[in-house]
């Protein structure tokens, strides 16, 4: 089944009015970070916040508890992702370095 909603999550099918359960919308968090999909992550933590406020103090001890592991997640995926940015900019920088600009601002091959 979650095969089917995390198919369904990166096709964009998901309605969030038809997410009824606290269960459902903490199993659609672990797909949205797994999927990278952080705008419908925002929407599915904006309609959690409803549940919460009459849901059971164990309840809410689990979900603490399963937000710091997704935390740590989230930071690994943060870090990936500056390490992409510093790669790119490296390439950028290298990428000047191999072409020159004229005083008209085009590019020059400075190899041929």
């Amino acid at each position: 089944m979650e095969e089917e909603r995390k198919e369904n999550l990166e096709k964009n099918d998901i309605n969030l009015d038809e997410i009824q359960s606290l269960e459902e919308i903490e199993n659609f968090i672990d797909i949205s970070i797994e999927t990278e999909d952080f705008e419908f992550l925002d929407l599915l933590l904006e309609r959690r916040q409803k549940f919460l406020e009459s849901a059971d103090p164990e309840v809410l001890k689990t979900i603490a508890e399963a937000d710091e592991k997704r935390k740590l997640i989230l930071n690994e995926k943060l870090k990936e992702l500056k390490t992409t940015i510093e790669n790119l900019e490296k390439g950028k920088q290298m990428t000047k370095m191999y072409y020159g600009d004229d005083e008209k601002g085009t590019k020059l091959n400075r190899m041929g």
